[in-house]
């Protein structure tokens, strides 16, 4: 393997690390998405790339250029700041354009009844504004309730070692106990205590009262379920039995485990006007908003409302306007021969953020395209400077609610004219590197110079290999 080969390998191993670096940061962002599913290309979009290369080279000059390594370098760089942007666009998005930097958070009239959690990747098309909750039933558990006896008394009960099964999911356990002079709410503890800590699907809990005026006190033992929701088949979830236990019986009638059982039902609820069930008290709509319902709530009915969160739109811009400058900085070019280079600041890509832009290209061309958008990205308080870069107003949030920004058509627009820039860009970054033209193609003819794709649009180089 050469060395220029090795090189090659460090710099996008160098590269894929820093950006997993820098996704970690940003890993509980509302917007944050797999990357490696952004990086992914599908049948159609591969289709549609080949074709923008072969209409790119239909019409693209001949030139007499033998690159050096420095260009080749700089238009590597070149094709990943461009990729990367468009990453971080899309990270900000939604399933499509519609969905660019549109901020929403979800809101409801009854937080007492429902805790609501928006994921607003998972949101299905065509959901509703607003819609209204309203809950007939609550998910509840199979418990298995016990009878209450005076706490302080001692077990009627003969001493010795007792058992009894409980069946869970078809897997049988044997619960062991001895009882000697254990008092009732001591018996009653020490299942609980043995149940609560083998985990068997189930758990147990201790209830205990005041008779009225006095001081005797009475205890039971719930055994309860931890799936909630009707089964399947419409058996129970657990069931104890002392059929074919191994030591002594007459605990479980002593305890009244099998004398009174809550059914698990499922929850029952309407959205809008459609009625829905569910096995859990957790429930998602439309694909990404996670309700989870109080059964203690005494209120039944809840509306919910999406709607613009300036707040979200603020972050969406900000982090843009970051990945876009961090782009401009990025991907000016250093001269081969510049004395500077050893001791002028570079950033993480080792390129020289000291620079006149006098005579980059890529600078000029993202100043053009920026004077189009100019007069519309002042209206979210970002400002275009002389070297292309963008400037944001510290207060952002404050600037947006003052100003009653709630339309954000406009910068749509612009991220949306943003990623085609970027899709030029990658496809073709030897554009950005200064070459002589030697003669433009016959645009009477339709023919396809078969030598241009892998120079300057597909970057495999013959030193590589």
């Amino acid at each position: 393997m050469s060395v220029s080969v090795l090189q090659l390998y460090d710099h996008y191993l160098s590269s894929y690390r820093l950006r997993d670096r820098q996704n970690d940061k940003t890993k509980n962002r509302r917007y944050h998405t797999a990357l490696s599913h952004l990086s992914t290309h599908d049948d159609n979009e591969l289709k549609k790339l080949y074709s923008n290369i072969q209409l790119k080279n239909r019409f693209s000059p001949l030139l007499m250029n033998q690159p050096s390594a420095h260009s080749i370098a700089y238009a590597v760089y070149l094709k990943e700041n461009a990729t990367r942007l468009t990453q971080t666009i899309n990270l900000l998005s939604g399933e499509d354009d519609g969905e660019l930097f549109a901020g929403k958070n979800v809101f409801c009239d009854n937080n007492e009844l429902a805790d609501i959690e928006y994921i607003p990747q998972n949101m299905e098309k065509d959901v509703p504004d607003s819609f209204t909750l309203k809950v007939d039933s609550f998910a509840t558990p199979q418990i298995n309730m016990g009878s209450y006896l005076y706490s302080d008394e001692r077990v009627t009960l003969e001493p010795g070692n007792y058992s009894f099964d409980l069946i869970n999911k078809k897997v049988h356990y044997e619960l062991q106990f001895a009882i000697n002079e254990d008092t009732n709410i001591q018996l009653q503890q020490k299942i609980a205590d043995l149940i609560n800590n083998s985990e068997l699907g189930v758990h147990a809990q201790i209830n205990i009262s005041n008779i009225k005026n006095s001081s005797i006190r009475t205890s039971s033992i719930d055994i309860i379920s931890d799936n909630y929701g009707a089964t399947y088949s419409g058996k129970q979830h657990f069931t104890i039995s002392e059929e074919s236990t191994t030591y002594n019986e007459g605990l479980t009638d002593y305890l009244g485990l099998n004398s009174d059982i809550q059914k698990a039902s499922n929850a029952k609820y309407y959205i809008d006007d459609n009625y829905e069930t569910s096995y859990s008290n957790d429930i998602t709509v439309f694909g990404g908003i996670n309700i989870k319902l109080n059964p203690m709530s005494e209120s039944r009915n809840a509306y919910i409302e999406l709607k613009p969160d300036t707040e979200s739109i603020a972050d969406n811009i900000e982090a843009f306007v970051s990945g876009y400058n961090q782009f401009v900085t990025s991907s000016v070019p250093i001269s081969e021969n510049s004395p500077e280079i050893s001791s002028s600041k570079k950033n993480d890509s080792g390129v020289n953020n000291s620079f006149s832009d006098n005579n980059c290209i890529i600078i000029h061309d993202m100043k053009r395209f920026l004077e189009l958008h100019k007069e519309n990205l002042s209206q979210y308080g970002i400002t275009v400077n002389d070297d292309a870069s963008l400037n944001i107003d510290d207060k952002l949030t404050k600037y947006l609610s003052d100003n009653k920004v709630s339309d954000i058509d406009s910068i749509k627009l612009f991220g949306i004219q943003m990623l085609k820039k970027l899709d030029q860009i990658t496809l073709d970054p030897m554009e950005y590197t200064i070459q002589k033209a030697y003669a433009y193609p016959n645009p009477y003819t339709t023919y396809i110079n078969p030598y241009m794709t892998s120079i300057y649009t597909g970057l495999l180089f013959n030193m590589y290999t």
